[in-house]
């Protein structure tokens, strides 16, 4: 049966203010600075070796099939003396929520059947 596959591309500016914006409207404390990794804690796909391994690995286990995976998300922040990476642990369900949200509210962005 065919499918149809449709892939959305988010620029880090894009995800940290999706993840910034839907964490304060609930009430989450998000670290200062900007995205620059999500990471998926699950083990098969932090042993992954290669750089392409480990974004394929990421695309394909990434809120697939109703589970939910434990994701941290790294911020740096540029102005911070020390501890320039900060890192919030959340899960793949908040980061899709957090960029369904922030399609819904952009004014820019249109989704047409």
């Amino acid at each position: 049966m065919p499918k149809d596959v449709r892939r959305i591309i988010f620029n880090y500016d894009e995800v940290t203010s999706a993840i910034r914006t839907y964490g304060g409207e609930k009430g989450l404390d998000v670290p200062p600075g900007r995205v620059v990794k999500l990471t998926l804690t699950k083990d098969d796909v932090r042993q992954s070796s290669a750089a392409s391994q480990k974004h394929t690995a990421f695309l394909e286990n990434f809120h697939t099939e109703g589970e939910t995976q434990p994701v941290i998300v790294t911020f740096f922040d540029q102005g911070a003396q020390e501890n320039n990476n900060q890192y919030f642990s959340t899960d793949s369900v908040f980061v899709t929520e957090a960029l369904a949200h922030y399609c819904a509210n952009d004014p820019e962005i249109r989704i047409s059947d």
